[in-house]
């Protein structure tokens, strides 16, 4: 019996968490919808992203 109280713990546990992380992605949501700065074209964005990568690698003289 112990385990299956366990499990109902862990479930909850897992539960909490789902809905805690759900709360949190919809105020982001919400902020970025609420944002009234201007977007980014999509064009830039992407280059943006695909020059990322090159940023992040320096290589040493």
């Amino acid at each position: 019996m112990e385990g299956n109280t366990a499990n109902r713990a862990a479930a909850s546990k897992d539960v909490h968490a789902a809905d805690a992380y759900s709360a949190w992605l919809t105020a982001e949501v919400q902020a970025s919808i609420d944002d009234p700065s201007p977007g980014v074209p999509h064009d830039e964005a992407m280059r943006q992203i695909r020059a990322a990568p090159a940023l992040a690698y320096q290589p040493e003289d």
